[in-house]
């Protein structure tokens, strides 16, 4: 597997998926990745987000689900992950939910047999985490799951 670091708009990042930092409801909101993801890629998405909760209730911090795409024609699947807000928990939780976050994640995109993810830094700007914590956190937990999953449909993140 090939792990890359991209400074860049995710919602223009060729891939199979793109990983939007969720909340527990589902619902696209106006700022960062979400708001991008609701501005490109049309209402078909929160459409959507909005049949899974209807169906299976609110996720979780740690869980993960996907949906088309809607017109972001640069990548099939969108994961909807839902990291730790850092002010509600302990540092200690918030280290877990985000590894399951995720782990999650990469779950979701095996089930969908997809090759390629990108992964923003979950958890980071209006969820309160620091970079400096979050992002070698990812990196860490991206490399644990291929070390146990050396089978995966997932090469490139």
């Amino acid at each position: 597997a090939v792990l890359n670091v991209y400074k860049d708009d995710i919602t223009e990042h060729v891939c199979d998926a793109i990983l939007n930092a969720s909340n527990p409801e589902l619902n696209l909101l106006p700022g960062g990745v979400s708001g991008s993801i609701q501005t490109k890629g049309g209402k078909s998405i929160q459409k959507e987000m909005h049949e899974i909760t209807s169906k299976q209730g609110n996720l979780f911090a740690g869980d993960a689900v996907s949906t088309l795409s809607g017109s972001l024609h640069n990548c099939q699947v969108i994961i909807h992950a839902v990291g730790p807000r850092w002010h509600e928990n302990s540092h200690s939780q918030n280290c877990k939910y985000l590894q399951s976050c995720i782990s999650s994640a990469m779950e979701e995109a095996e089930k969908r047999k997809l090759s390629s993810v990108a992964i923003p830094a979950i958890s980071c700007g209006v969820f309160g985490g620091q970079p400096g914590t979050c992002v070698p956190l990812i990196v860490e937990t991206v490399l644990d799951y291929f070390k146990q999953h050396r089978g995966s449909s997932i090469v490139q993140v």
